[in-house]
């Protein structure tokens, strides 16, 4: 996930996903800020560099600031894919924590389940 942010792209690997339920925290690890121009990369990171392995564009969106703290972080997320209010906070005691959670804070939107197809008629 990167946030644009102070004109650098605050960014966390959340390696399995952002939480579906308020319920779930999930890991989300602090990596370096990125350049604004990294926003759209996507790729193949060779194999013994930093972050190394295939890089994709999830979801995109915008996000509004619901509060930015050194050890606290609230966005609502207006994505393609996702929407909902996330908090971050640390896990690490360190002044620079690296190891955060991410947790949802709102219920996630109901889904429709889709009618199910009609039956045929056996005449």
């Amino acid at each position: 996930m990167r946030l644009e942010h102070d004109g650098v792209l605050v960014s966390f690997a959340i390696p399995n996903g952002l939480p579906e339920a308020p319920k779930d925290n999930r890991l989300a690890v602090h990596t370096e800020d990125h350049p604004l121009e990294y926003l759209e990369f996507e790729g193949e990171i060779p194999k013994g560099q930093y972050g190394a392995g295939t890089m994709r564009v999830w979801d995109r969106g915008t996000y509004e600031v619901l509060k930015w703290e050194p050890r606290k972080l609230e966005v609502l997320l207006h994505g393609e894919r996702v929407q909902g209010r996330y908090a971050l906070f640390p896990i690490d005691k360190d002044e620079d924590p690296k190891n955060w959670m991410i947790h949802r804070m709102d219920p996630p939107p109901t889904r429709r389940r889709a009618r199910p197809c009609p039956r045929k008629s056996s005449r």
